[in-house]
């Protein structure tokens, strides 16, 4: 059974490869997401894949800089650094965003609640998505 650290490194190779299926073996298959883009959390790992699909097209570029982790047990929180291009539709709560082809920098939070086999059960992120709005230049 991986530890904590372990599963935070293969979050750092699946997002640094833009590997979703690696991505989504982290989590449990009823594992809960709340994510600022989005009404509601994100229920199972089917939409957590769907989610990092969605935005590896709008941001295909996207590198992420895992800037501070901190293992406490069955728990981590990690603030990271994203940058790329919006080069594909981005889906937000007010409706899709066509590409603008501008940059974004995207500071964020997250912490994760793991089970006994190393599998995300919980995660909740933060991040300004009126900040990411508005270096796209949309509304919304």
């Amino acid at each position: 059974m991986p530890t904590v650290q372990e599963q935070v490194d293969r979050m750092r190779d699946a997002f640094d490869n833009y590997d979703t299926e690696a991505f989504a073996a982290l989590y449990h298959p009823d594992a809960v997401v709340t994510d600022p883009m989005y009404p509601e959390p994100l229920q199972g790992v089917d939409a957590i894949k769907k989610d990092m699909e969605e935005f590896a097209t709008a941001f295909p570029d996207l590198e992420g800089r895992f800037d501070r982790v901190i293992v406490d047990s069955d728990t981590c929180a990690m603030e990271l650094t994203m940058q790329g291009t919006h080069t594909g539709l981005l889906h937000a709560r007010s409706g899709d965003i066509p590409p603008t082809n501008k940059p974004i920098e995207l500071h964020m939070s997250a912490f994760a609640r793991f089970d006994d086999q190393g599998r995300i059960v919980e995660e909740r992120r933060y991040y300004d998505t009126a900040a990411m709005f508005e270096q796209l230049g949309s509304p919304s």
